[in-house]
C-alpha cells in the first residue's frame, strides 16, 4: 500500500509538471504548436496521452485515496469528476485525431508510428477504468456507477472500431 501511494504521488506530480510544460508551449508558441500538431501524425496522436494519465490519476484516487484511512466518499466524487473530464478530453482528442488525419491527407505518411493508436488506447482505458472505479471506490452509489459503466462500455466499443480504422491506415501507409 505504501509503494502504491508513493507511485500515485509520483504520477500526480509528473502529470502536473508535464501538463504545465505542454500548456506553456501552447501559450508561448501557439503557431508552432498548432503547425506541428497538424503536420505530424505522431505529435497529433501523442495528445491522447495526457487524458489517459488523468483517467489513471482518477482511478488511483478512487482506489488509493478514497479507500484510505484519511480518504472517504468525497475522494470518490473527485475521482468520478476527474474520470468524466478525462473521458470527454479523450473523446475530443479521438475526434480531432481522426478528422485531422483524414482531412490533411496524413494517412499516407510512411513515417507514421504506433503512437497513432493512443486515441483508441485512451478510449479503451476509459472503459477499463470505469469498471475499476465502480469496484474499488469508497461508497460509490449506483447513481454514479451505472452511467459510468454504460459510457465506459460505449468507449470500449468506439475504441475497437477506431483501432480497426487506424490499423487499416497504418498498415496501408507503405503502399
Amino acid at each position: 500500500m505504501t509503494l502504491a501511494t508513493i507511485l500515485y504521488v509520483v504520477d500526480l506530480v509528473t502529470f502536473l509538471v508535464f501538463g504545465a510544460i505542454m500548456l506553456l508551449r501552447w501559450a508561448w508558441y501557439p503557431r508552432v504548436a498548432l503547425r506541428r500538431a497538424l503536420s505530424n501524425p505522431d505529435e497529433l496522436g501523442a495528445y491522447a496521452i495526457p487524458p489517459i494519465a488523468l483517467m489513471t490519476i482518477a482511478a488511483l484516487t478512487a482506489s488509493q485515496v478514497s479507500e484510505g484511512s484519511w480518504g472517504g466518499h468525497s475522494f470518490t466524487i473527485v475521482a468520478y469528476v476527474l474520470w468524466w473530464i478525462g473521458l470527454t478530453w479523450t473523446f475530443a482528442t479521438a475526434i480531432v485525431v481522426l478528422t485531422t488525419l483524414i482531412y490533411t491527407g496524413q494517412q499516407v505518411d510512411r513515417a507514421m508510428t504506433p503512437v497513432l493508436f493512443m486515441a483508441p488506447v485512451g478510449l479503451a482505458t476509459a472503459g477499463t477504468e470505469a469498471g475499476f472505479m465502480t469496484i474499488y471506490s469508497c461508497c460509490m452509489s449506483s447513481r454514479m456507477a451505472v452511467p459510468q459503466l454504460i459510457v465506459g462500455y460505449f468507449a470500449v466499443g468506439v475504441a475497437f472500431f477506431m483501432a480497426i480504422l487506424l490499423y487499416t491506415v497504418y498498415v496501408a501507409r507503405g503502399e
